[in-house]
């Protein structure tokens, strides 16, 4: 017996549905249908539900397949808020002058030793390594002028001192002559427990004397900047010594130093200097020649002195 072969549903051929190769018995084939050509008369693509089963070389989309995630960006560095600015004392002419920067000249003169470069010796000793250096940058690349050098500045501490409201009786009450500290009196015995503070071989160190003019500028801008619009805070200090150093060796290319190397050493330095003249501003009182009274009423003075220091580093942005 000859078995015979039923047409397809869909073209007519002598081939069944499972063996035709027209197109709507491939779709049937692919997604697996099952009853012929009369329950699945219009078949969908082979695309349409991705069956399991296609002719050879016909073209069945493959499945999307996400590509390889780029990393998200990472979130903007949030910018450094601002300190708060606050008001500053403006009251130099009950003492005599006719506005602060006088008054923090004269205190500033009073505390200077002016023979400090007698200390280098000295600064040197107080250094970790043989060659004195550690806590001090200079330049290398050619013998340097040096400099011995106040970390905290003397001008930082006479604004400390007009800043200070248990000082300020003693400004009311002396003699200005001149515009410079007496000699002899109450306010001059005062000030040589800060001379002995601000001239400390721990406030110290040696400096190049290009590197140190620029130093310098730094907290002249920023007092200045503080006195002309009667507040303080809100000053960069990081930033604005950045700014000084990277000109100075701009404008010095033979030097071949580092802007931003020198910058952020002085700024190290400058803030571990805190401690040490808030350290000292407490320890360093002469009793010599004062009552037991006097001498409590000059260690009120010296902590309140203490505490300006540590506010005028907040206002300076450390």
């Amino acid at each position: 017996l000859i078995k015979a072969t039923m047409p397809c549903g869909y073209c007519g051929k002598g081939r069944s549905v499972s063996t035709c190769d027209c197109v709507k018995s491939r779709r049937y084939r692919a997604h697996g249908l099952k009853g012929g050509a009369s329950k699945h008369p219009d078949p969908p693509s082979i695309g349409a539900s991705g069956g399991d089963e296609a002719k050879k070389g016909s073209a069945v989309a493959p499945p999307h397949r996400p590509g390889p995630q780029a990393a998200p960006a990472a979130p903007p560095k949030p910018s450094k808020p601002s300190k708060p600015t606050r008001p500053i004392k403006m009251h130099a002419k009950a003492a005599h002058h006719n506005d602060p920067t006088d008054l923090l000249r004269t205190l500033k003169d009073a505390i200077r030793d002016v023979k400090v470069h007698t200390h280098m010796g000295a600064a040197v000793a107080a250094s970790d390594d043989v060659g004195g250096h550690t806590h001090c940058y200079y330049l290398r690349s050619r013998r340097p002028t040096l400099d011995v050098d106040h970390t905290f500045e003397c001008q930082l501490m006479g604004h400390s001192l007009v800043q200070t409201e248990s000082w300020y009786t003693m400004y009311k009450q002396e003699g200005f002559i001149d515009g410079k500290v007496s000699s002899h009196g109450a306010l001059r015995k005062a000030l040589d427990d800060v001379f002995q503070v601000q001239n400390h071989v721990d406030n110290l160190h040696l400096l190049d004397s290009g590197i140190n003019r620029s130093k310098r500028h730094v907290f002249t801008n920023a007092i200045r900047e503080m006195y002309a619009a009667k507040k303080a805070g809100g000053f960069d200090l990081p930033h604005e010594m950045d700014i000084h150093c990277v000109k100075y060796f701009d404008g010095h290319p033979d030097l071949g130093g580092d802007g931003g190397a020198v910058a952020s050493k002085l700024v190290k330095e400058f803030e571990i200097t805190e401690r040490r003249i808030t350290k000292l501003a407490t320890a360093h009182v002469d009793t010599r020649g004062r009552s037991a009274k006097d001498v409590r009423v000059q260690e009120g003075r010296m902590r309140d002195l203490s505490e300006s220091v540590v506010q005028l580093y907040d206002d300076l942005g450390c």
